[in-house]
């Protein structure tokens, strides 16, 4: 009789505990923003640019640059990660603009200036960018092919909304995660010790009822056969905490032959901040881009 008390007093407390531990993670998810706002504009850089804004999906507002190239060949549409902006990467895509590849960055939902109520790791955000691409190509691309570049989550929604948009050319995507689910259990584990079970689920479902985001929705490999036709570049680390290689492994080989994999030394976030330790690293990735890009403008000639 003792050890069926004890064991109902175990499950009465262990159950409040295990909700607010999953209440704070779903917090977690949906409360990600811009942590340090770099203060960069085009215009510290000598460059001509165009403030844009248009509407994101669920109401949200998307705030961006388009900065021209000399000579247009391409529109690079650039997804940034989380807690960044299209500040903090800026720096890092100024290297297109002199081979002659426009640049359009923007803040993705409840980050720096666009508005949103939530971070959703990837549900609107797709959506935001589905519907940034549609704007950009009336507004700036001139006929000009559009490509995609981002990072960590941007790598991963630029890749989701490839397989669905029609007019995107080209796609760069460095340290792109799978899933949400499969980036929840990977940080819910390593970072905060906690068993994916029950937490993953029961965050999400959380996430998901607040934000009214579909997280289930968004697995880079549901839409893979639709990518296998479009020219990939997947770019990882061995070093890489945030995002281990062998996730993008993985997706190399259920997408096939149209993604190269290129690996390099660095951490998840080593080669945007520490420009000069890896600027070989950073030409070898703006060389392996541009010629991706190349390659289809090539192909649109034949």
């Amino acid at each position: 009789m003792q050890l069926i008390s004890y064991i109902i007093s175990v499950i009465l407390i262990a159950i409040p505990v295990i909700i607010l531990l999953s209440v704070l993670c779903a917090f977690v998810i949906l409360k990600h923003k811009t942590l340090v706002l770099c203060e960069d504009t085009p215009a510290d850089y000598g460059l001509p640019f165009t403030p844009f804004s248009c509407e994101g999906e669920h109401g949200a507002v998307l705030a961006g640059w388009y900065i021209p190239a000399r000579n247009q060949r391409a529109v690079i549409i650039a997804s940034h990660g989380i807690a960044d902006s299209k500040n903090g990467i800026l720096s890092y895509l100024l290297p297109y603009l002199k081979r002659d590849f426009s640049l359009v960055v923007y803040d993705m939902r409840h980050h720096n200036e666009s508005t949103g109520k939530h971070c959703t790791l990837g549900y609107w955000e797709h959506k935001d960018l589905i519907r940034l691409t549609a704007y950009v190509k009336e507004t700036f691309a001139n006929d000009a092919p559009l490509c995609y570049w981002g990072f960590s989550l941007g790598a991963s929604i630029s890749l989701i909304a490839a397989a669905v948009v029609p007019d995107v050319s080209a796609v760069i995507a460095q340290s792109p995660f799978v899933s949400i689910h499969q980036v929840v259990r990977h940080y819910i584990t390593r970072f905060y010790y906690l068993p994916p079970w029950p937490f993953v689920p029961l965050a999400l479902l959380i996430a998901d009822w607040i934000s009214g985001a579909r997280s289930a929705e968004i697995n880079v490999c549901r839409v893979a056969g639709l990518l296998r036709h479009i020219p990939l570049l997947l770019i990882g680390s061995s070093n890489d905490r945030q995002v281990p290689l062998q996730w993008l492994e993985a997706l190399q080989r259920v997408i096939g032959n149209s993604a190269d994999l290129l690996v390099g030394p660095y951490g998840h976030m080593d080669i945007g901040r520490n420009a000069e330790t890896y600027e070989p690293e950073r030409q070898e990735i703006i060389h392996s881009a541009a010629f991706l890009i190349n390659s289809i403008e090539t192909d649109s000639l034949c």
